[in-house]
């Protein structure tokens, strides 16, 4: 069997949907008083989708080439970073006209804190261990990072 491509944009189309989905119900279960238990959830979520949108514009802008699978480049020690640390490779690359001009239509270089807390173990937390103040700014880019995306796309 060939190995799976992998396509970033199929991902973070597929994970922005589920995000979308539990942001709606994280929003109306707060509405309502009730306490939550799926802030958790919706963070990582979040993360994956944001992790997925930001490998696929910096491949597609070619801020970095993907591996023979698609896949986005592991670093020296063999990893691929997760959103927490993305934010710093993709800074690392803006360099240049194309990164300038995503770097402001993400929101500026301010963005770099937003993620830096986010950590793929979140998923295994007790409830209530995310805090609203941190999963706020997150879905905030990934809402600005939705409209670049669907900018590519067009």
């Amino acid at each position: 069997m060939a190995p799976r491509r992998i396509d970033f944009r199929e991902a973070f189309d597929r994970w922005s949907r589920i995000c979308e989905v539990e942001r709606r119900d994280v929003d109306a279960r707060a509405a309502k008083g009730e306490t939550l238990v799926s802030r958790e959830a919706l963070d990582h979520l979040c993360g994956l989708s944001v992790e997925s949108g930001l490998k696929y514009l910096m491949i597609t802008r070619r801020l970095v080439t993907a591996d023979r699978d698609g896949d986005f480049p592991a670093d020296a020690s063999n990893r691929r970073p997760h959103i927490n640390e993305l934010w710093d490779v993709f800074m690392a690359k803006a360099g240049g006209r194309e990164g300038t001009a995503l770097l402001r239509d993400l929101g500026g270089a301010d963005q770099l804190k937003v993620f830096q807390t986010w950590s793929s173990q979140n998923r295994y937390a007790a409830d209530d261990t995310v805090r609203a103040g941190e999963v706020r700014p997150r879905l905030d880019f990934f809402k600005r990072l939705r409209g670049v995306v669907a900018q590519e796309g067009a």
